[in-house]
């Protein structure tokens, strides 16, 4: 890894690395099925920021089942998204829809944050109190980037519910103080007087000061 380290410093010397280019990509070809996962983590990912096809072969390989899988499927999908969104997306939507840990759907959501076909997807989990907490939360960010007059009713509903877990109501009110373009949900009377009991007592910490913030940010 000290060595990886150095020879990758040493790629930004420009034109005095150029005759060691080729070699330093081979070696990284190697280093990417090594027994070290960290590694080979790290080998994979400086391959798919340069869009390498060996190392997107074996990442598709190991996604698909037909060879080992050299990274856990979240990151899999990360990693292919640096070469080319076209190829990870359904990759991605195979792990948000399949049996995978929240981890992996967790980075398979932040992948599909870029496809705008995948809005009501991310609806669809911000809106299920049965998703863990940070799926939800994934998902309103992704929501709001894809649909914000969508994420801006929803959250709305989410904000004022108490019976919502803090943490995906502190997200929701986070990302409203912040967007633009979307008074005519979060400037409505109503919404702004729940929020306002929000910042009083009784509700917890984290939601009282995510009410603050907002209030704050709109003036009020």
């Amino acid at each position: 890894m000290e060595a990886l380290r150095r020879i990758q410093a040493a790629t930004f010397l420009g034109p005095r690395f150029d005759r060691y280019r080729a070699a330093y990509r081979d070696a990284l070809r190697a280093a990417a099925t090594v027994d070290d996962p960290e590694l080979r983590e790290a080998a994979l990912e400086l391959l798919a920021i340069d869009k390498d096809e060996v190392a997107r072969d074996l990442l598709v390989k190991g996604l698909e089942g037909r060879d080992k899988q050299l990274v856990p499927p979240g990151k899999a999908v990360q990693l292919l998204a640096h070469d080319d969104h076209g190829v990870a997306l359904p990759f991605a939507r195979r792990i948000v829809e399949g049996d995978y840990d929240a981890e992996s759907k967790a980075e398979a959501l932040r992948v599909l944050a870029s496809d705008p076909g995948s809005d009501d997807l991310f609806a669809s989990i911000l809106s299920d109190a049965s998703q863990p907490d940070e799926l939800r939360s994934v998902s309103a960010a992704g929501l709001r980037y894809l649909n914000p007059q969508k994420f801006a009713t929803q959250a709305q509903e989410i904000v004022v519910d108490a019976n919502q877990p803090a943490e995906v109501r502190v997200t929701c009110l986070g990302a409203l103080a912040h967007m633009q373009g979307a008074g005519t949900i979060t400037d409505d009377a109503n919404f702004i007087d729940a929020v306002t009991k929000l910042e009083g007592a009784g509700a917890p910490a984290p939601l009282r000061a995510a009410a603050r913030r907002f209030l704050q940010q709109r003036g009020t």
